[in-house]
């Protein structure tokens, strides 16, 4: 006995070897039951395995399977049957298509193929209970980080500005900074001219979005002018717990640097990239 099923979008499923049946077999007539096939070869069919017997049911913990099986054939003939399994966490087996709620479509396949585990998305996506982003394409995390205690996994991306200062009552011409945060590291650059030192700091830069974590780290100096000093190079870093930037010179040659230094004046100019981890 078959029973064809067409869908909406036209795709016909025939049955021919899973139904409840009254069948002939050897001339000999059997219960209603349920018989699966394989080819054109009936077989009685497994409570539990192939089909959801009354045994599998609790009355106070609804339906217990170990696994529930979708028996079919796409298309008409004979061979191995096609199956969709799903586990009893809920997701899919090898081998198996299906539509998940956000209409987004998932497919998993089997070791044979790679790769196993394939999504595709035209918009932004959510994690760590973020709102996905509502222009471009990309993953969205939390405003306020959710680490992880994984080595592998990325808990966090930002990107923002900063505003560097020497503080008191120093004016700027130029007072510009950006910043991308991945993980536990950040990239910061800057820029600043100082119009009036005033009483601001003559060596330190303050105003790093996030405290840097243990050890010194580094930066460079890309460019400088107007200085304070006269110097032959100069540099930077973010001392350990820190969220400010000291800078270091040096005047003449010789086998270390000078740090703090002091550097800023009326006019200074100085270009900064900062790498540090928090």
């Amino acid at each position: 006995m078959a029973v064809d099923t067409t869908f909406s979008n036209g795709t016909t499923i025939t049955s021919s070897w899973l139904n409840w049946v009254n069948q002939v077999v050897n001339g000999k007539a059997l219960a209603p039951g349920i018989y699966k096939g394989t080819g054109s070869a009936l077989a009685v069919a497994v409570a539990g395995t192939d089909f959801v017997g009354p045994s599998a049911y609790a009355s106070t913990n609804g339906l217990t399977m170990n696994t529930a099986k979708i028996l079919g054939r796409t298309t008409a003939g004979s061979g191995p049957a096609e199956e969709l399994v799903l586990d009893t966490d809920g997701t899919l087996a090898a081998n198996s298509d299906a539509r998940v709620a956000t209409q987004k479509a998932v497919k998993a396949y089997s070791d044979t193929k790679s790769p196993i585990l394939h999504p595709s998305f035209t918009s932004t996506v959510g994690v760590g209970a973020a709102t996905a982003a509502a222009s471009g394409a990309g993953i969205s995390f939390p405003a306020i980080q959710s680490p992880s205690t994984d080595a592998n996994t990325l808990d966090d991306y930002e990107e923002g500005t900063w505003t560097p200062g020497v503080g008191g009552n120093a004016t700027y011409t130029t007072q510009t900074g950006t910043y991308t945060k991945i993980g536990r590291l950040v990239i910061a650059q800057g820029e600043v001219e100082i119009n009036i030192l005033g009483t601001g700091s003559p060596s330190v830069l303050s105003g790093l979005p996030f405290a840097a974590g243990a050890g010194t780290h580094a930066g460079i100096v890309s460019f400088f002018s107007n200085l304070a000093v006269n110097v032959l190079a100069c540099g930077c870093y973010v001392p350990g717990g820190g969220s400010s930037v000291t800078f270091t010179a040096m005047t003449v040659a010789g086998p270390s640097i000078s740090y703090p230094i002091a550097l800023f004046g009326n006019s200074a100019r100085i270009v900064f990239t900062l790498f540090y981890f928090v």
